[in-house]
């Protein structure tokens, strides 16, 4: 992927019929022309640890859950034992985090890092979230890893 100035990502809700053409202003997501790149960890490597995180949008919050977790792209790209890392959006208010780890430490370090502190204060602020985002240790199974 290259880096052109400006990336808009549309998000549909898989049982949406609609053409991609057709989507409702809420489902286009403006990233500002930041793109992800996976960390290596050696050939062949393989993570099994990540973290799964469910958001909910407060109700008219939703555009600004999408542009906070669009700019943490830059927080997590500088974590070396970041693997991937992942924001999602289902359907109008349900948003989550995943990202894996190559190892505990690497896991640790995201939990304390810049994005989980920026996380917590908009959560403590109140303004964006409903509730408390549980942070969901899990361990993958099985995957596809890109060829």
């Amino acid at each position: 992927m290259g880096g052109t100035a400006d990336r808009s990502f549309r998000l549909r809700h898989l049982k949406d019929p609609r053409p991609v053409g057709e989507i409702d202003e809420w489902q286009n997501v403006r990233c500002g022309g930041i793109v992800g790149q996976a960390a290596s960890i050696g050939e062949g490597a393989v993570t099994k640890l990540a973290f799964y995180v469910p958001l909910q949008a407060k109700q008219g919050k939703e555009q600004d859950v999408a542009d906070f977790l669009c700019s943490a792209l830059p927080f997590v790209n500088a974590e070396p034992g970041t693997i991937s890392w992942f924001a999602t959006q289902e359907g109008l208010s349900q948003f989550a985090i995943f990202g894996t780890y190559k190892d505990e430490a690497a896991r640790d370090a995201h939990l304390n890092g810049k994005l989980a502190a920026a996380l917590m204060e908009k959560v403590n602020a109140g303004e964006l979230f409903v509730g408390t985002p549980e942070i969901r240790e899990i361990r993958i199974l099985s995957h596809k890893q890109p060829h």
